[in-house]
C-alpha cells in the first residue's frame, strides 16, 4: 500500500516534488479560472443576443447550443473543483473517480448536442455502451471507497470497545431490548 500524503510529506524526501505539484496545480487553476470566466462571458453575450431576437431562442438548434455552452461551463467548473480539492486536501493531482465523472459529463454533453435523427444507430449504441461502462466504473470506484472507509472504521472499533462508558451504554441497551 502506498504511503499516505501526510506520511510522505513528513519524510521530507519528496518536498520538492510536492511543491512542484502544488505549483503546477495552481497554474492549472488559474488557466481554468480564465477559461471559465471567458466561457461565462461568451455564453452571456450569446444569450443576450438570442433574447433580443425573441422567438429564435426557442428553436431546437438555439436551445441545444445554449445548453451545450452551459454544460461546458459546468464541466470546466467541475474540473477546476477537482484541482482545488487536490490542492487543499493534498490527495494527489489525478483522481480517477472525478475523471470518470467528468468524462461522463462530456459524453452526455456530446449526446445532447448531436442530431439524433441523422446519426447511425451503431454510434448511438456505442455511446450508450460507453456511458454504461463508465457508470459501472464510477459505481465500482465508489463501492471501493465505501469499502476502504469501512476498513478504516474497523480500526477504530478496537478503541471503542475499550471505552467503559460505551460498554455500560451497550449493556443498558441490551437490558432494555431483552
Amino acid at each position: 500500500m502506498a504511503p499516505k500524503y501526510s506520511e510522505w510529506k513528513k519524510s521530507g524526501k519528496s518536498s520538492l516534488y510536492l511543491r512542484f505539484e502544488w505549483l503546477a496545480l495552481a497554474c492549472l487553476m488559474i488557466m481554468l479560472a480564465a477559461i471559465t470566466v471567458y466561457a461565462i462571458a461568451m455564453t452571456a453575450v450569446a444569450l443576450v443576443g438570442d433574447l433580443i431576437h425573441g422567438e429564435a431562442l426557442f428553436e431546437a438548434a438555439t436551445l441545444k447550443e445554449t445548453f451545450g455552452r452551459i454544460l461546458t461551463i459546468l464541466i470546466v467548473i467541475e474540473f477546476s473543483h477537482s484541482v482545488h480539492v487536490a490542492m487543499t486536501k493534498h490527495v494527489g493531482a489525478l483522481q480517477a473517480k472525478i475523471l470518470v465523472l467528468i468524462t461522463i459529463l462530456v459524453i452526455v454533453r456530446k449526446l445532447i448536442l448531436m442530431d439524433l435523427a441523422t446519426l447511425d444507430a451503431r454510434l448511438i449504441l456505442a455511446l450508450g455502451g460507453l456511458l454504461l461502462a463508465l457508470g459501472g466504473l464510477y459505481w465500482l470506484i465508489s463501492w471501493g471507497d465505501r469499502f476502504e472507509g469501512s476498513v478504516e472504521s474497523e480500526e477504530h472499533i478496537g478503541e471503542l470497545k475499550q471505552d467503559p462508558q460505551i460498554d455500560q451504554r451497550a449493556g443498558d441497551m441490551a437490558e432494555k431490548i431483552n
